[in-house]
Protein backbone atom coordinates (compact mmCIF):
# COMPACT_ATOMS: atom_id res chain seq x y z
CA UNK A 1 0.00 0.00 0.00
CA UNK A 2 2.81 2.41 0.83
CA UNK A 3 4.44 1.96 -2.61
CA UNK A 4 1.06 2.62 -4.26
CA UNK A 5 0.72 5.97 -2.47
CA UNK A 6 4.22 7.11 -3.43
CA UNK A 7 3.52 6.27 -7.09
CA UNK A 8 0.28 8.27 -6.93
CA UNK A 9 2.10 11.18 -5.27
CA UNK A 10 4.81 11.11 -7.95
CA UNK A 11 2.18 11.13 -10.71
CA UNK A 12 0.41 14.09 -9.10
CA UNK A 13 3.68 16.04 -8.88
CA UNK A 14 4.61 15.30 -12.51
CA UNK A 15 1.12 16.15 -13.82
CA UNK A 16 1.04 19.34 -11.71
CA UNK A 17 4.45 20.45 -12.98
CA UNK A 18 3.38 19.75 -16.56
CA UNK A 19 0.22 21.82 -16.12
CA UNK A 20 2.18 24.71 -14.64
CA UNK A 21 4.67 24.58 -17.52
CA UNK A 22 1.91 24.24 -20.12
CA UNK A 23 -0.04 27.20 -18.76
CA UNK A 24 3.02 29.46 -18.91
CA UNK A 25 3.17 29.99 -15.17
CA UNK A 26 6.76 28.89 -14.71
CA UNK A 27 8.35 29.85 -11.37
CA UNK A 28 9.18 33.55 -11.16
CA UNK A 29 6.94 34.54 -14.07
CA UNK A 30 3.44 33.64 -12.92
CA UNK A 31 1.20 35.01 -10.28
CA UNK A 32 2.66 36.81 -7.29
CA UNK A 33 2.85 35.29 -3.85
CA UNK A 34 0.66 36.43 -0.93
CA UNK A 35 0.26 40.06 0.02
CA UNK A 36 -0.91 41.20 -3.40
CA UNK A 37 -4.60 42.10 -3.30
CA UNK A 38 -7.11 40.43 -5.54
CA UNK A 39 -7.72 42.49 -8.65
CA UNK A 40 -4.19 43.91 -8.87
CA UNK A 41 -2.95 43.89 -12.47
CA UNK A 42 0.42 42.66 -13.72
CA UNK A 43 2.76 45.28 -15.18
CA UNK A 44 6.46 45.34 -16.08
CA UNK A 45 8.84 48.06 -14.88
CA UNK A 46 10.11 50.10 -17.81
CA UNK A 47 11.93 52.93 -15.99
CA UNK A 48 12.34 54.41 -12.50
CA UNK A 49 12.25 58.21 -12.66
CA UNK A 50 12.70 58.99 -8.96
CA UNK A 51 11.73 57.61 -5.58
CA UNK A 52 7.97 57.81 -6.12
CA UNK A 53 7.51 57.84 -9.91
CA UNK A 54 8.14 55.10 -12.44
CA UNK A 55 7.01 54.02 -15.89
CA UNK A 56 5.19 50.71 -16.15
CA UNK A 57 4.27 48.70 -19.24
CA UNK A 58 0.79 47.16 -19.40
CA UNK A 59 0.07 43.72 -20.85
CA UNK A 60 -1.10 45.38 -24.09
CA UNK A 61 2.30 47.08 -24.52
CA UNK A 62 1.15 50.56 -23.51
CA UNK A 63 3.32 52.48 -21.06
CA UNK A 64 2.04 54.59 -18.18
CA UNK A 65 3.91 57.08 -16.05
CA UNK A 66 2.92 56.10 -12.49
CA UNK A 67 2.93 58.09 -9.26
CA UNK A 68 2.98 55.84 -6.19
CA UNK A 69 0.02 56.59 -3.93
CA UNK A 70 0.66 57.63 -0.34
CA UNK A 71 4.41 58.18 -0.43
CA UNK A 72 6.39 61.33 -1.13
CA UNK A 73 10.15 61.12 -1.58
CA UNK A 74 12.67 63.96 -1.87
CA UNK A 75 12.91 65.52 -5.33
CA UNK A 76 15.82 65.16 -7.72
CA UNK A 77 17.60 68.02 -9.50
CA UNK A 78 15.36 70.32 -11.50
CA UNK A 79 12.11 69.08 -9.97
CA UNK A 80 11.99 71.72 -7.25
CA UNK A 81 13.63 74.51 -9.25
CA UNK A 82 17.12 73.70 -7.97
CA UNK A 83 20.08 72.17 -9.76
CA UNK A 84 20.81 70.09 -6.67
CA UNK A 85 18.77 67.10 -5.52
CA UNK A 86 17.01 67.35 -2.17
CA UNK A 87 18.58 65.41 0.69
CA UNK A 88 17.69 61.73 0.27
CA UNK A 89 16.53 61.95 -3.38
CA UNK A 90 19.26 59.72 -4.77
CA UNK A 91 18.78 57.16 -2.00
CA UNK A 92 14.99 57.09 -2.57
CA UNK A 93 15.41 56.51 -6.33
CA UNK A 94 17.90 53.70 -5.66
CA UNK A 95 15.57 52.11 -3.08
CA UNK A 96 12.78 52.00 -5.67
CA UNK A 97 15.17 50.68 -8.34
CA UNK A 98 16.23 47.85 -6.01
CA UNK A 99 12.62 46.84 -5.31
CA UNK A 100 11.36 47.39 -8.85
CA UNK A 101 14.24 46.99 -11.30
CA UNK A 102 13.72 47.55 -15.01
CA UNK A 103 12.16 44.46 -16.59
CA UNK A 104 10.70 43.12 -13.33
CA UNK A 105 7.04 42.17 -13.09
CA UNK A 106 5.00 44.11 -10.53
CA UNK A 107 1.34 44.16 -9.58
CA UNK A 108 -0.56 47.41 -9.23
CA UNK A 109 -3.96 48.59 -8.07
CA UNK A 110 -5.68 51.95 -8.17
CA UNK A 111 -7.71 53.55 -5.41
CA UNK A 112 -10.53 56.10 -5.82
CA UNK A 113 -8.82 58.73 -8.00
CA UNK A 114 -7.04 57.19 -10.97
CA UNK A 115 -4.86 60.14 -12.07
CA UNK A 116 -3.07 63.11 -10.57
CA UNK A 117 -3.12 66.66 -11.93
CA UNK A 118 -0.14 65.83 -14.18
CA UNK A 119 -1.95 62.93 -15.83
CA UNK A 120 0.10 60.23 -14.11
CA UNK A 121 -1.66 57.02 -13.08
CA UNK A 122 -1.98 56.80 -9.29
CA UNK A 123 -1.22 53.26 -8.13
CA UNK A 124 -0.25 51.06 -5.22
CA UNK A 125 2.48 48.60 -6.33
CA UNK A 126 3.61 45.15 -5.13
CA UNK A 127 6.63 43.11 -6.17
CA UNK A 128 6.68 39.49 -7.36
CA UNK A 129 7.20 38.27 -3.77
CA UNK A 130 4.29 40.34 -2.41
CA UNK A 131 6.29 43.26 -0.98
CA UNK A 132 4.10 46.40 -0.83
CA UNK A 133 6.46 48.89 -2.48
CA UNK A 134 4.69 52.07 -1.31
CA UNK A 135 4.84 50.95 2.33
CA UNK A 136 8.39 49.63 2.11
CA UNK A 137 9.65 53.00 0.82
CA UNK A 138 8.08 54.76 3.82
CA UNK A 139 9.18 52.04 6.29
CA UNK A 140 12.80 52.34 5.13
CA UNK A 141 12.80 56.11 5.52
CA UNK A 142 13.10 56.76 1.77
CA UNK A 143 10.00 58.96 1.92
CA UNK A 144 7.12 60.14 4.03
CA UNK A 145 3.47 59.11 4.11
CA UNK A 146 1.06 61.50 2.46
CA UNK A 147 -2.63 61.47 1.73
CA UNK A 148 -3.18 61.79 -2.02
CA UNK A 149 -6.65 63.20 -2.62
CA UNK A 150 -9.30 60.67 -1.59
CA UNK A 151 -6.85 57.77 -2.11
CA UNK A 152 -6.43 56.63 1.47
CA UNK A 153 -7.02 52.86 1.48
CA UNK A 154 -3.51 52.20 2.86
CA UNK A 155 -2.84 55.57 4.50
CA UNK A 156 -3.03 54.28 8.09
CA UNK A 157 -0.44 51.56 7.34
CA UNK A 158 1.81 54.06 5.57
CA UNK A 159 1.56 56.52 8.46
CA UNK A 160 2.37 53.80 11.00
CA UNK A 161 5.42 52.81 8.90
CA UNK A 162 6.52 56.46 8.87
CA UNK A 163 6.25 56.76 12.65
CA UNK A 164 8.43 53.64 13.05
CA UNK A 165 11.02 54.98 10.56
CA UNK A 166 11.08 58.33 12.36
CA UNK A 167 11.52 56.69 15.76
CA UNK A 168 14.45 54.66 14.42
CA UNK A 169 15.99 57.61 12.53
CA UNK A 170 15.94 55.70 9.24
CA UNK A 171 16.70 57.29 5.88
CA UNK A 172 15.59 60.89 5.57
CA UNK A 173 14.61 60.97 9.25
CA UNK A 174 18.23 60.45 10.31
CA UNK A 175 20.28 62.04 7.54
CA UNK A 176 18.33 65.09 6.37
CA UNK A 177 18.12 68.17 8.61
CA UNK A 178 14.82 69.26 7.05
CA UNK A 179 13.22 65.98 8.17
CA UNK A 180 14.97 65.39 11.50
CA UNK A 181 12.63 67.77 13.32
CA UNK A 182 9.81 65.21 13.17
CA UNK A 183 6.68 65.13 11.03
CA UNK A 184 6.42 67.75 8.33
Amino acid sequence: MRRGLSVVAAVVVVVGAALVWWSGLRPGTGTPSGGVPEGAERWVVEYVHDGDTLSLERADGGVERVRLIGVDTPEGPGASGSDEPECGADEAREALRRMAPVGAPVWAAADIEERDRYGRALLYVWTQDGTFVNRELVASGAGEAIRVGRNDTHYAALLAAQHDAQAEGLGIWGMCPEFSGGER
